[in-house]
């Protein structure tokens, strides 16, 4: 799952990474609760947000994935 960039989330806990962790990209590793207090319901759960540094070439060079409707055709 993606989160957008504008989630809102509380941290409960902030996973300690290892060297390889952090060789293959992973920037953090937090378990959360998301949303406000306010919005947050009787049964919402923590989740755990685990963010990698991932670089794609193909999308600085201008290439754009194909959208469902040219998949389909």
């Amino acid at each position: 799952m993606r989160l957008r960039d504008n989630a809102s989330y509380e941290t409960i806990e902030e996973r300690t990474l290892s060297e390889a962790d952090r060789k293959v990209g992973i920037e953090f590793d937090r378990v959360v609760w998301l949303g406000s207090k306010q919005k947050r319901s009787n049964f919402s759960k923590p989740m755990r947000i685990i963010q990698l540094h991932y670089y794609d070439e193909r999308a600085l060079l201008g290439h754009k994935r194909k959208s469902q409707d040219q998949k389909q055709q």
